[in-house]
């Protein structure tokens, strides 16, 4: 995912292949209204006690928002060709993240993990604009561990709060209806708040269980593949 505002392509020139990105060291999601809503579930205050969702949402803070500077959904010159060319980018880096975590997410997550698969929502929004998806693959963090595959998924599952403030932009920017071109962004639709609650509550129940720095430190890394790829194919 690398993320901030939310406007991207329609249709970019045709362009002989990109080589391969270079390694990245992890990281990914969106909007300032995003950013209040995805922190507007967590605690602002950093204490001792702090829950873990406090503790990510306050030593991530600046990966996040280096992350939103990248996209640009909500740009007032954004373009159909520019949006079309981010559901490109957007697709490729979560059908990867949700490949990989087929295989990688820890036991006690797998039901929620593969519940939420958002990469079919992507491939869906570029049939509806007859657009074919980038065959390049992102490089994702080496998650080693649980506590940083948590880190990882904590990145996207919070980025389907910022979502819903997109779909309601593109559906007037680009005459949008009924999810057709934008559902990946509607993502959970009524449903995404009780989810990232959900989400929430299940990461807090473990979190004694977890080495919480580890945690942290996996979702910045996260903010910052996704940030690496989108900058990769802004170029």
């Amino acid at each position: 995912m690398r993320i901030k505002n939310a406007d991207i392509l329609l249709t970019r020139k045709e362009m002989p292949a990109k080589p391969p990105p270079p390694p990245l060291a992890g990281a990914s999601e969106q909007t300032k209204h995003s950013e209040r809503e995805y922190t507007g579930a967590m605690s602002t205050n950093a204490t001792s006690t702090q829950t873990l969702m406090a503790k990510l949402r306050a030593e991530t803070s600046v990966e996040h928002q280096s992350l939103e500077k990248t996209v640009h959904l909500l740009d007032p010159g954004f373009t159909l060709p520019l949006y079309i060319e981010t559901l490109k980018t957007f697709h490729a880096f979560v059908a990867q993240w949700e490949e990989f975590g087929r295989s990688a997410c820890p036991p006690n997550m797998r039901e929620t993990f593969l519940a939420r698969q958002r990469a079919p929502l992507l491939l869906a929004d570029l049939e509806f604009f007859a657009a074919s998806p980038d065959p390049n693959k992102p490089q994702l963090p080496d998650f080693a561990d649980p506590a940083s595959f948590l880190g990882g998924m904590y990145v996207m599952e919070g980025s389907t709060l910022g979502g819903q403030l997109i779909a309601k932009h593109l559906e007037k920017a680009f005459n949008l209806s009924e999810g057709k071109g934008y559902s990946y962004f509607r993502g959970h639709g009524p449903e995404t708040g009780s989810m990232w609650k959900q989400f929430s509550q299940q990461l807090e129940q473990q979190a004694d269980q977890l080495d919480k720095d580890t945690v942290v430190s996996g979702a910045k890394q996260m903010f910052t593949a996704f940030k690496h790829w989108i900058e990769y194919n802004n170029d």
